[in-house]
């Protein structure tokens, strides 16, 4: 089914009468129907007051037996609620525990990664460190080689100038 078949966009509100209402109607219409019953009663006073008796006391026989279903039906209300409100505040904590959980182990995952970089970083940091290290060594040497080398030449060279040089004697041929 497609989502516009159920799309409506009227509210429907329905009121129902509280359950004192329903209580108070019953008791004016036994109010009334008594004084119905007085007015059209072909009784003598002592047998409508009798008669009224009667009726009074089956009247507050059944408004008490109809306030002890309505404890009884809040009873069973309350309680359902009262589960229900638990079943919700258990769930709710499970929900709130499985959360936390799953947030520890992000958590805790961040920070292995987190760690785990940080060690790759300091390795390769050794290892750079160590490479220059050579490198600056291998400089160095080079340095040293090529200086050697220098005055070895210049030595050379000094010693044909100065073989050359006027006033220098000749080596025997």
């Amino acid at each position: 089914m497609r989502r516009n078949d159920y799309d409506d966009d009227r509210v429907i509100v329905e009121r129902r009468p509280a359950s004192g209402t329903a209580v108070g109607t019953f008791l004016a219409g036994l109010a009334i129907g008594a004084g119905i019953a007085l007015l059209l009663a072909p009784q003598s006073g002592d047998e409508t007051r009798q008669e009224l008796r009667r009726r009074a006391r089956r009247a507050r026989r059944r408004a008490n037996e109809y306030a002890e279903d309505l404890r009884v039906r809040a009873g069973e209300m309350r309680g359902r609620a009262e589960e229900g409100a638990r079943n919700l505040r258990d769930r709710a904590t499970g929900l709130v525990d499985e959360t936390r959980a799953r947030g520890r182990e992000l958590v805790d995952d961040a920070r292995t990664r987190a760690e785990e970089a940080v060690d790759d970083v300091r390795r390769v940091g050794r290892e750079k460190k160590h490479e220059f290290s050579r490198a600056v060594e291998e400089g160095r040497r080079a340095m040293r080689e090529s200086r050697r080398d220098i005055e070895r030449r210049l030595d050379e060279e000094g010693g044909a100038a100065a073989a050359d040089a006027p006033g220098t004697p000749k080596p025997a041929e």
